[in-house]
């Protein structure tokens, strides 16, 4: 995968495949990660030059996916769960014909300790690098092999054809006629066979549409994907709703402190008004010179790629050329043209590192800027949160430990929750109470306004008014005159306004090692 995940991106954008099972990534680490053209590998390896397998997700199931099993460097899955669907999905490395044998032992044990665990109301679909061939034909395996495969039948594919038919599982490529072409999976010099497929549940086959190899759209220059098509609604065909509030650009406000100031001179209210009317003429007078001086966000979602800095229009060119000669070698098979491949595959990677290093360099060049140190801890932050499996948890389990994935029922699950924990008392030590105030209450000062919104934090969230504590501090006076004026009309009206009692709970998912 080391240079290659772009590339692969874009070829699985191009024939608008959902989830990709790949083997040999040499990957040390159990992480996720971006690649482009919004897909998320999630990839598990335990040495850099040998083994690892991975699975990537288009990202508009990456919110789908509830669970994610890392085995060893050979199995890996992940469980996609939408509405009443759930689909495991497990890729695999099967060790080659020359491993010892206690390695093959350990590979098929794992493999089926993790098939039984799955539920039997989930739809399994197993792809990967099995290194057997399952021949032409069926040969006593009439519901595991279609009788459209390829070559002769080794030793390994028999246990392959045996495992199959304990868990009752079927060779989905055997069971479409094709062209040799769409057969072959692996091709090294003179050497083409069959060693990748695709198994699925004898009863969920009618789901299967297609299974054919691509032989145009290789990534690695010997092995061919193989794309299985399957009648299954896991939320792939949903649009995402584009319909998120927009906000104001407050991350602009240190580069226009002056002129937000000269807006907001401005800035009155009356005294003599219910507190709501009042909170709400503040808060409109705020928002609107804050919009005109730093200006609002679209509202909606925008898709950004977070790899695009380096897949430029000339490496995609580059790139493509290299493909062109290597599809034109494979049809010729001439030294020339092998020749003129090596040629084209050599400018690739010169182009995908000149790149890489021209971005690295102006990156580098920020980070020594006088703002470069804030950059680094959103740069670190945001590569941590890329390495995560979840970027959010939108299924929850219920009391009785069952997925929740209806919307409403999981809202219904959150009240539940927080009514709970807000609502029950625990046991506590006894509160030290203040001794009793006779009197009226006392007004609050302007000097203690002022002593609170000096010890306002910065940087922090805002709620549901969009308004930050930085725009307080820069109203001086006048803003503390507003403020202690609307905290004495709450005091004697006893009421608060709306806004004040609305929030935003962000449930944030959590990792017990």
């Amino acid at each position: 995968m080391t240079g290659r995940s772009r590339e692969l991106a874009s070829a699985l954008k191009t024939r608008r495949v959902d989830i990709a099972c790949v083997q040999e990534t040499k990957w040390k680490g159990a992480k996720a990660k971006e690649i482009g053209e919004g897909y998320k590998l999630y990839y598990n390896g335990i040495r850099t030059n040998q083994n690892g397998v991975g699975i990537i997700v288009k990202s508009n199931l990456c919110d789908n996916v509830v669970e994610v099993t890392r085995i060893s460097d050979r199995i890996m899955s992940i469980n996609i769960s939408a509405s009443e669907t759930t689909l495991r999905v497990i890729s695999c490395y099967a060790p080659q014909t020359g491993c010892p044998d206690d390695i093959k032992e350990e590979f098929w044990d794992q493999l089926d300790d993790h098939i039984r665990s799955v539920g039997p109301d989930e739809h399994l679909v197993i792809g990967g690098d099995l290194n057997g061939h399952v021949g032409l034909s069926r040969d006593g395996y009439e519901h595991q092999h279609g009788g459209c495969g390829h070559g002769a039948r080794n030793n390994d594919m028999i246990r392959i054809l045996d495992f199959a038919e304990a868990h009752n599982l079927a060779v989905a490529n055997t069971f479409f006629k094709k062209r040799r072409s769409h057969l072959l999976t692996y091709a090294s010099g003179t050497r083409a066979s069959q060693i990748d497929y695709w198994m699925i549940r004898r009863r969920d086959f009618k789901l299967v549409v297609d299974v054919k190899v691509l032989p145009s759209d290789n990534v690695a220059p010997q092995h061919r994907p193989l794309v299985i098509d399957l009648r299954l609604d896991i939320g792939q065909h949903r649009r995402v709703r584009t319909t998120g509030p927009a906000h104001i650009k407050w991350w602009r406000l240190n580069d226009n402190k002056n002129q937000l100031k000269i807006a907001l001179d401005h800035l009155s209210v009356e005294p003599d008004q219910p507190v709501a009317d009042l909170w709400r003429s503040v808060a409109n007078q705020i928002q609107e010179a804050a919009c005109e001086v730093l200006g609002r966000t679209k509202p909606g979602t925008r898709f950004i790629d977070k790899q695009v800095w380096w897949w430029n229009e000339d490496v995609q060119r580059i790139v493509k050329e290299k493909k062109m000669a290597f599809k034109k070698w494979r049809e010729t098979n001439h030294i020339v043209d092998y020749e003129q491949y090596r040629t084209k595959k050599s400018a690739a990677k010169r182009a995908v590192a000149k790149a890489k290093t021209a971005h690295y360099d102006q990156l580098y060049a920020d980070l020594d800027t006088p703002g470069g140190e804030n950059k680094i801890y959103r740069l670190a932050n945001s590569r941590h949160r890329a390495t995560q499996d979840f970027s959010q948890v939108k299924c929850i389990k219920n009391d009785d430990h069952q997925i929740l994935r209806d919307p409403p029922a999981i809202l219904r699950r959150w009240r539940e929750h927080f009514s709970a924990i807000c609502n029950t008392e625990f046991p506590h030590p006894p509160i030290i109470s203040a001794d009793p105030i006779s009197g009226p209450v006392q007004h609050i000062s302007e000097a203690e306004v002022a002593a609170a919104i000096k010890e306002m934090k910065n940087g922090k969230a805002t709620g549901p008014d969009d308004i930050p504590a930085e725009v307080w501090k820069l109203l001086g006076r006048n803003g503390v005159v507003i403020l202690a004026e609307l905290f004495n009309n709450i005091i004697i009206d006893n009421e608060v306004p709306y806004s004040w009692r609305t929030s935003i709970t962000v449930p944030i998912w959590k990792v017990v090692v």
